[in-house]
């Protein structure tokens, strides 16, 4: 069987054999804005998180490459999807299963940064330890999330939470000057509500990064 896969806009890429010519970036955008988090228990999304990462990354001070990483840090999921932790661990995905699943996924992230000339210094080969600030940013984000969604009678901090997690007041916040001066900034006209106002903030928000 092929490993050929279609794009959002009908295009076929292979995940195994990425070209960096053929990543676009609104692609990723509509594509992570489809996967929902936590085997899609719950009703934000891998762009909703990844814009979150960005945004968390940017307040602690952290330079532009990294913010820039941290909103792409999950790219790869467009192709392949967000398995979560627990089914890799029920399917038995040890040792080099593991290790297959995890170079595909370098793999990838590796043409994505490539295509967006993103740094692929230590930052980029640490993504997955604690130290990164990447990485930091990513566990600080789930550990919110599953407050927020699973852990409600645990909140005495849920606005502060809201405000993390949609930080653009999308969904679950009410940010909506910041989202607006976003959009003004970036050029992407802000869609309001829709089925694409997600991957139109995930695109507002690399553009302005700079990443096009």
């Amino acid at each position: 069987m092929s490993t050929l896969c279609y794009t959002s806009d009908g295009r076929k890429t292979d995940p195994f054999d990425l070209d960096p010519d053929d990543i676009h970036l609104e692609d990723i955008a509509i594509r992570l804005a489809r996967i929902h988090r936590w085997a899609a228990s719950v009703p934000y999304t891998v762009a909703e998180h990844s814009v979150a990462a960005a945004v968390l990354v940017r307040d602690a001070g952290e330079d532009l490459s990294i913010q820039r990483w941290a909103l792409l840090h999950d790219a790869a999921e467009a192709w392949l999807g967000d398995v979560p932790a627990p089914i890799k661990t029920g399917l038995g995905w040890t040792g080099a299963y593991t290790l297959s699943f995890d170079s595909a996924e370098c793999d990838i992230l590796g043409a994505v940064a490539d295509r967006f000339g993103l740094k692929t210094d230590a930052t980029f080969s640490a993504r997955r330890y604690a130290r990164s600030a990447v990485a930091v940013a990513d566990q600080t984000l789930r550990a919110a999330e599953e407050r927020y969604w699973f852990l409600p009678e645990t909140l005495v901090d849920r606005e502060e939470l809201a405000a993390r997690l949609d930080p653009y007041g999308l969904r679950i916040g009410h940010e909506a000057q910041a989202r607006a001066d976003l959009f003004a900034a970036s050029g992407v006209p802000d869609p309001g509500p829709g089925d694409r106002r997600i991957a139109d903030l995930f695109l507002a928000e690399a553009l302005s990064l700079g990443i096009q």
